[in-house]
C-alpha cells in the first residue's frame, strides 16, 4: 500500500481517507391512488427531485431525522441541450455509417456511391439544422 510521506504545511495536505456512506439496502412500498400518486409527482418535480428521493427526504424528516445526503435538485434541460443531443445522437449515426464505409474502403472492396453520396447528404442536413438552431440560417 502506498503512503503518502508529504508534510503537512509543506506545499499540499497530507491525504484524508474517505469515509464511506450507508448503502441503502432495505426498500419500502407504498401503494397510493392516482390522484395521490399525481400529487406527489407534481411536489417532487417542484422541489427537483425523483418521486423514491423526494419520498425519503419527506419521510425521514416527518420522523425527525434529517436525511444523510439529500439529493442535489435535478436540473431540466434546456431547450438547446435537447436539441443537441438530438444533433450529436445523429452525428453518431453518421459517423457510424462513414467507418464502415472506410472499413470496406481499406479491405479493398468497392463502395457504392449511393452510400458516399446518402452520407454526404445527411451531413448537409445536420449541418443545416445546427445552423438553424442557432439562429444563423445559412444555405444548403
Amino acid at each position: 500500500m502506498r503512503q503518502d510521506h508529504r508534510q503537512a504545511g509543506q506545499g499540499e495536505s497530507p491525504v484524508q481517507p474517505q469515509t464511506k456512506k450507508p448503502r441503502r439496502t432495505a426498500a419500502l412500498r407504498l401503494r397510493v391512488t392516482q390522484e395521490e400518486r399525481r400529487s406527489i409527482v407534481a411536489a417532487a418535480d417542484a422541489a427537483g427531485m425523483g418521486i423514491c428521493s423526494f419520498a425519503r427526504v419527506t419521510v425521514l424528516r416527518a420522523v425527525g431525522q434529517v436525511p444523510v445526503d439529500p439529493p442535489a435538485r435535478r436540473q431540466m434541460p434546456t431547450e438547446a441541450q435537447r436539441s443537441l443531443g438530438t444533433f450529436l445522437g445523429q452525428l453518431g449515426r453518421i459517423g457510424n455509417n462513414a467507418n464502415q464505409v472506410a472499413r470496406k474502403l481499406n479491405s479493398g472492396l468497392a463502395v457504392e456511391q449511393s452510400i458516399l453520396a446518402d452520407i454526404r447528404d445527411e451531413l448537409r442536413h445536420l449541418r443545416q439544422a445546427v445552423l438553424d438552431e442557432l439562429g444563423e440560417g445559412g444555405c444548403q
